[in-house]
């Protein structure tokens, strides 16, 4: 049986990460990070600097979700499912929505999840769990709320399967993903 790619998208707060890592545990997937290590120190400079143009962000995005695409290869080809918090989508979505207006190509080999899951929930309880993370807020990260709306329509241009975390713990939440993935399979 072919390893499945899995990827979550959605906006801050809806729980990409505590599901990712849920999900990864449950099924004994890899957990493979978006973004390489060795774009870390480069990450924090286009995080953290309010001067940063929005379409080179996107640029050093995209590159950088590129390349972290040849680690999630590597988990797949040693035969193991691999989950990420986000992905391809997250990254053009948050960019346009922001306002970034460069047409992207992607290459024709460019590696694609087998199966998305959008995860959404109320804006009320979005706004709860953001207050309640232990996560630093940086500028981009405000600017993304102001922007909210722009980026879910971003958002709506991808083909994904939607699944509604706001009345649900994240146990939950994953058993359904566990049941969905396995109907896709059947």
């Amino acid at each position: 049986m072919k390893s499945k790619f899995i990827s979550f998208e959605g906006l801050s707060g809806v729980g990409k990460s505590t599901i990712s890592k849920l999900l990864a545990e449950k099924i004994g997937a890899g957990l493979v990070g978006t973004i390489p290590q060795k774009f870390g120190d480069l990450r924090k400079v286009f995080d953290h600097s309010e001067a940063t143009s929005i379409n080179a962000r996107f640029l050093f995005y995209l590159a950088a979700v590129l390349e972290g695409g040849k680690s999630i290869e590597e988990v797949l080809s040693a035969g193991k499912n691999v989950v990420v918090e986000s992905y391809l989508y997250r990254t053009i979505a948050f960019h346009r929505g922001m306002g970034s207006n460069l047409d992207i190509f992607l290459p024709s080999d460019v590696l694609l999840p087998d199966v998305v899951f959008h995860l959404v929930c109320e804006e009320v309880e979005r706004q709860r769990r953001r207050k309640v993370r232990k996560k630093h807020e940086t500028h981009w990260d405000r600017l993304a709320e102001q922007n909210a709306e722009r980026i879910l329509r971003e958002y709506g241009r991808f083909e994904m399967n939607i699944l509604d975390t706001t009345r649900l713990q994240p146990e939950e939440v994953v058993e359904k993903l566990i049941g969905l993935l396995n109907e896709a399979r059947g």
